[in-house]
């Protein structure tokens, strides 16, 4: 059985990963650990990002690579038909 991870404010989570040698996702008070890329995977995103940017060039949309912290307002998660918030 996994220990239970200590629940984080957002301000700790921001400490935690500021002085972590890895990344980690911020959700629901949990910091989760990030797999590391690959050469493959790094392939696959810098066409999946030249490919958005260009369609997106003209709109006000902005497209980022990689290495953002992005703080989302409200998530919608599907989880078997139901909508949660």
């Amino acid at each position: 059985m996994f220990a239970k991870q200590p629940t984080l404010s957002y301000a700790e989570y921001l400490a935690y990963e500021q002085n972590s040698p890895i990344k980690h996702e911020f959700l629901y008070g949990q910091a989760f650990a990030m797999a590391g890329a690959n050469e493959i995977h790094n392939l696959i995103a810098g066409s999946l990002f030249s490919q958005l940017r260009l369609h997106l060039r003209a709109s006000n949309c902005r497209v980022f690579m990689s290495d953002m912290k992005l703080s989302i307002a409200a998530i919608l998660i599907m989880e078997k038909g139901r909508k949660q918030v």
